[in-house]
């Protein structure tokens, strides 16, 4: 899932008789929300983890999350993600004994406080600079009694890149402590350099729970096939690899529009890259998926379950979330070739005009 790099959230995320449903956990809302179809692509044991996590969080926190789905593995597996958009209601969350302090790991749990605290300060320098916390809770460690979720955070789109920069710096010498390589800021650096004839970052974050030390960012509004020229400027070592070249063509046949995933290392892109590509209407969507398949990049099983899903989703809406399809990513590494993964979700109804990739959560022609 992701968002646009400023999107206007109503304050209080939802309105009237429905406030009192802010402090219902995410746990009971999605029991009895959760399509069959979208349960055939969760696995029974992530469920009931799922449902754990789930349990830990107040639907008040959040306007927007999903579910990350390889469809190039045969299990039942898929990441969860969650968007935070208001630092006091997630502070409020977070200080609750019922709340992340029972599933997160201690000092990581006070290193989010922190954040949270910079973030909700309202003449912070930093608060400024962002717009929201996202959130990503690996399925590899959804049966650990103690998560650590990946971290990201979604930069102000108004704010100059040089204070982006600098409120980065500051925000992950908290999330790592000791600090990331220099080199990975003078990467990120050279990046918003680079982006000076389009595309905005809205989204810079660290596998934390991956222990990866390095940044990831993702980059949307690149102009019209404008990803290639672009890593040919950042010196990508891989941008004339045939496998990236042939997916990245058919990727902007298919779809309405391609972003762009970055890994920022020392001085240096990483090996990996990702095309999310997103669409304007189901049918456009379900075409990609076809393709897939017959790329070999899409297990049958998760073929079958997913074009259901799809034919299913404009039905499945409630007074609070309207649930749907966000969009497909493509990863690229030289060695690895190509892999394929497919983002579902629930957006708060007030906010489904704002959010980027979700033009299927209305009723769109299919």
């Amino acid at each position: 899932m992701s968002d646009t790099s400023n999107p206007k959230f109503s304050e209080n995320g939802f309105q009237g008789g429905e406030l009192e449903k802010k402090q219902e956990s995410l746990n009971s809302y999605f029991r009895t929300v959760c399509p069959d179809t979208l349960k055939s692509l969760l696995p029974d044991l992530t469920s009931q983890n799922l449902y754990s996590l789930l349990g830990c969080i107040p639907l008040g926190v959040t306007s927007l999350w999903g579910f990350e789905i390889p469809l190039y593995k045969k299990e039942s597996v898929s990441d969860f993600l969650i968007c935070v958009h208001d630092p006091h209601v997630f502070s409020s969350s977070l200080d609750r004994a019922v709340g992340w302090r029972r599933i997160i790991d201690e000092p990581y749990y006070t290193r989010l406080c922190q954040l949270t605290q910079l973030w909700a300060e309202p003449h912070n320098r930093i608060g400024k600079v962002i717009n929201n916390f996202w959130f990503e809770f690996d399925h590899a460690g959804m049966g650990d009694p103690i998560l650590t979720p990946n971290f990201f955070y979604g930069p102000d789109s108004h704010c100059h890149s040089f204070e982006t920069l600098w409120a980065t710096r500051q925000l992950f010498a908290i999330v790592e402590p000791g600090g990331l390589p220099t080199g990975v800021f003078r990467s990120l650096a050279q990046c918003m350099t680079m982006l000076s004839d389009g595309g905005t970052i809205t989204q810079i974050g660290q596998m934390v729970a991956r222990k990866e030390n390095r940044l990831r960012i993702f980059i949307q509004q690149i102009p019209a096939r404008g990803i290639l020229p672009f890593l040919r400027r950042m010196e990508y070592r891989h941008v004339d690899n045939p496998d990236l070249l042939e997916q990245l063509e058919w990727s902007y046949q298919l779809s309405d529009s391609v972003d762009l995933d970055l890994d920022l290392s020392d001085n240096t892109l990483g090996e990996s890259i990702g095309l999310e590509c997103y669409f304007s209407t189901l049918s456009k969507a379900s075409l990609f998926l076809d393709n897939l398949y017959e790329r070999g990049l899409c297990e049958a099983n998760k073929h079958k379950n997913l074009q259901d899903h799809l034919q299913a989703i404009p039905a499945h809406t409630d007074s609070l979330f309207e649930h749907g399809f966000s969009h497909f990513k493509l990863g690229f590494h030289p060695e690895k070739g190509i892999v394929a993964k497919a983002y579902l979700g629930y957006v708060d109804k007030g906010n489904v005009k704002e959010t980027v990739g979700t033009n299927s959560f209305n009723s769109v022609e299919k």
